[in-house]
């Protein structure tokens, strides 16, 4: 039985929820992904684009997707646009430091920032979103659907030392509160 991983990402509530659980628990994050970038197309901000570009997207990051034909070092547009956003950050909050009684505000960036990575994990031919189509089972509990329906040694580490206290503090405070309830 496949499943339309995206569909049921769409649908929200416990679907959903599970779904993304899932994705943490087996260490395949790009529903993750498609789901926080689609959150970051709807509003887009600077700390949101860092955020998903920091966890996702960047040389050597923790929670590197696998788009590599959209991401650094083989595409290096996604880099560069975040490169001005990081700086106009910064530059912005200089000028508050020193001018408070008239703040600038952060520029807003383009919502179609991650839109050539997005396309890369939602389609039908990337292969971690069809193994999760192929063998992911609604009914089951995000951890049931692992094979031998448990977690190993490396998923159990990612999850308590990766995901826990860095990648999902992380993400919360780039403007996606939502992700403090997913992963335990």
């Amino acid at each position: 039985m496949a499943v339309d991983v995206w569909a049921v990402l769409r649908s929200g509530g416990r679907a959903a929820i599970d779904l993304l659980e899932y994705s943490i628990v087996s260490v395949q994050l790009e529903p993750l992904f498609g789901c926080l970038a689609a959150d970051y197309q709807i509003q887009p901000t600077a700390r949101r684009a860092l955020g998903l570009y920091d966890v996702f997207c960047a040389p050597g990051a923790l929670g590197r997707i696998h788009a590599e034909a959209s991401l650094p070092p083989r595409n290096l547009r996604l880099p560069q646009e975040i490169q001005r956003i990081r700086e106009n950050v910064q530059l912005v909050e200089q000028y508050n430091a020193t001018q408070p009684e008239v703040p600038m505000t952060v520029a807003i960036p383009a919502k179609y920032l991650f839109d050539a990575v997005i396309a890369a994990v939602t389609s039908d031919e990337h292969e971690v979103v069809r193994r999760i189509r192929e063998t992911y089972d609604p009914a089951l509990e995000p951890v049931e659907n692992l094979p031998g329906g448990k977690m190993t040694a490396g998923q159990r580490m990612f999850v308590e030392q990766v995901w826990r206290p860095q990648l999902r503090p992380h993400l919360v405070q780039a403007g996606f509160p939502r992700v403090a309830s997913i992963g335990g």
